[in-house]
């Protein structure tokens, strides 16, 4: 019955891994297998900060820089490859906070597997200042997540270091006392107590 529940539970985790076209979402790469998926894509954006997703269903993939795995499994990849034996991977579209768009061919990755980029630059129309604007927000908020982690995690560090500094004090009292006064242990039988120190 765990076995089966389990087969179950893996089969649920791989096949949420594949999609379209094998791709492997990012939130997901650590329940996919890395060997399965070795083709990894990254999307960057220019101005950065444009938002990624497929041009043809619409799905998205982040904010820009954000990366894809996909799949080089040759059962499915076979029907994805070109003559020239390139994986193809489906088109995406960057759109900024202006609106702006620019969408892509469909990508060849002709190298096997191995990280990709693809690069999407924003087309010549207004709004250039909405999308820099945008841009340098998500920078900022981005270096203030992570400066907030920086100090969560070394908080934390403080107070296990802390939390071991009161154990070790705490053990070197307990010695101490025992060595001083002796630690004794009194146990009641009827109208009598028989008290043993260490």
């Amino acid at each position: 019955m765990r076995s089966q529940l389990l087969i179950a539970l893996l089969i649920t985790v791989l096949s949420g891994c594949s999609s379209q076209l094998m791709n492997c979402p990012t939130n997901m790469a650590s329940e996919c297998f890395r060997g399965h998926y070795p083709y990894k894509v990254t999307y960057i954006s220019s101005p950065p900060s444009a938002r990624i997703s497929y041009a043809n269903s619409g799905v998205d993939l982040g904010i820009a820089p954000t990366a894809n795995h996909y799949s080089s499994d040759p059962e499915k990849v076979a029907q994805y490859m070109d003559g020239q034996g390139c994986q193809k991977i489906a088109p995406v579209t960057a759109t900024w906070a202006s609106g702006a768009q620019t969408t892509t061919d469909v990508n060849l990755l002709c190298e096997g597997p191995k990280d990709y980029v693809v690069h999407l630059v924003r087309p010549n129309v207004s709004g250039i200042e909405t999308d820099i604007n945008y841009s340098v927000q998500i920078q900022k908020t981005a270096h203030a997540l992570t400066m907030q982690q920086v100090e969560i995690n070394a908080q934390r560090e403080r107070d296990e270091y802390n939390a071991l500094l009161r154990t070790l004090l705490i053990r070197e009292d307990d010695r101490n006392n025992r060595t001083r006064y002796g630690l004794c242990e009194s146990t009641v039988y009827g109208n009598s107590v028989e008290t043993v120190c260490f």
